[in-house]
């Protein structure tokens, strides 16, 4: 799929279980080019996205969202690999946590079995920064290895 120019997210995956979102063009959309919120077992790879400055490429959102049932949704198991992202200015990417510290779900980014990895972030070289979400704190590109994430991932300036 080619999916450009939407005034909201390109991609959009929200409060579900097990998807593969793999192989499109994502260029210039709102906020968020590939966005997944509460949901679970999902798998992006082979996207090539493209990002306005200060945008975002892939972000994954934990909202702590209640289901019927009266449990909630997690934001856990979703790999996220493999994909190329080229941002026009300052970039975002990453996976973020909207609840309290003393919600059920306050770890779920962090302790939830989230994997980024093996993903290529092209930045300008005029220093435009990458600012990584991880649970409730932002991370720079030199912060992400140590914190095991992106350990085989790439920033490349152009």
């Amino acid at each position: 799929n080619i999916v450009e120019h939407n005034q909201g997210p390109g991609i959009f995956h929200e409060i579900s279980f097990s998807a593969a979102i793999r192989n499109n063009i994502v260029r210039n959309n709102g906020r968020n080019n590939i966005l997944v919120a509460a949901s679970q077992d999902v798998e992006i790879y082979g996207n090539r996205l493209v990002a306005d400055a200060d945008k975002c490429g892939i972000m994954l959102v934990d909202q702590g969202r209640p289901m019927k049932s009266g449990a909630f949704y997690k934001t856990r198991n979703n790999r996220i690999h493999d994909n190329e992202m080229t941002f026009a200015g300052a970039a975002c990417a990453g996976a973020a946590s909207e609840v309290k510290p003393s919600d059920e779900n306050a770890l779920i980014i962090e302790n939830g079995n989230n994997l980024f990895d093996r993903n290529v972030y092209r930045l300008p070289r005029d220093g435009a920064v990458l600012r990584f979400a991880w649970g409730h704190m932002v991370f720079g590109w030199d912060q992400l290895s140590p914190a095991g994430i992106e350990k085989n991932g790439a920033l490349i300036r152009y």
